[in-house]
């Protein structure tokens, strides 16, 4: 992966193909701590195509140390959540 200034990965496109219809987009992605942006660690990301929000584990939010903004709705196909972690 290319480095760009302060040894930061340099932001990629994503291009996948496949033969028919895919199932799921995944792909190994690198990301930091907001108080620690020289610190990158992998994590596999699914891709939802069609989705309005995007959606970490908690496992991520912990490692990270991520903090709450306030509380969001979840569209999906067949309900309205509520989210506040």
């Amino acid at each position: 992966m290319a480095q760009g200034r302060r040894g930061v990965p340099e932001p990629l496109g994503l291009t996948v193909t496949c033969p028919g219809i895919a199932s799921e987009i995944q792909c190994e992605v690198t990301v930091s701590a907001p108080h620690d942006p020289d610190n990158y660690k992998p994590y596999n990301a699914l891709w939802d195509t069609g989705a309005s929000r995007t959606v970490v584990s908690l496992d991520l939010v912990a490692s990270l140390a991520l903090k709450s903004i306030g509380p969001a709705r979840n569209y999906t196909a067949g309900e309205i959540r509520n989210a506040n972690r």
